[in-house]
């Protein structure tokens, strides 16, 4: 549970589906949300025959640096409605990352 996670006990909630078949952008929200609950980054991917944009989403610094952020506290999600979704999470610097997610199929 979300409630026990934190440094040396993280929230696992299978592989990384990135690269695997869904659009660069369904990618990187499938990415970003895994940064925000500080699962594991364990590429789930062949990585023999990825592509260029699964390369720039899985090496995302900033999304890395989240996911990576000594508090390891996951974040939650605060706010969703039938189509969007937000998430928050407390960094060790006491900034927040947040992640705006939008499932309507238009921008």
């Amino acid at each position: 549970s979300m409630q026990y996670a934190g440094p040396g006990h993280y929230v696992m909630p299978d592989m990384l589906e990135v690269g695997n078949g869904m659009t660069y952008d369904e990618d990187k929200s499938h990415f970003s949300l895994w940064a925000m609950i500080a699962a594991p980054l364990i590429a789930g991917n062949d990585l023999r025959s990825m592509s260029d944009d699964t390369l720039e989403v899985l090496t995302n610094s900033e999304v890395i640096a989240v996911n990576q952020d000594p508090m390891g506290k996951p974040g939650r999600r605060v706010a969703s409605n039938n189509l969007t979704e937000v998430w928050s999470r407390q960094l060790n610097d006491g900034n927040y990352a947040v992640v705006l997610l939008n499932r309507d199929q238009a921008a």
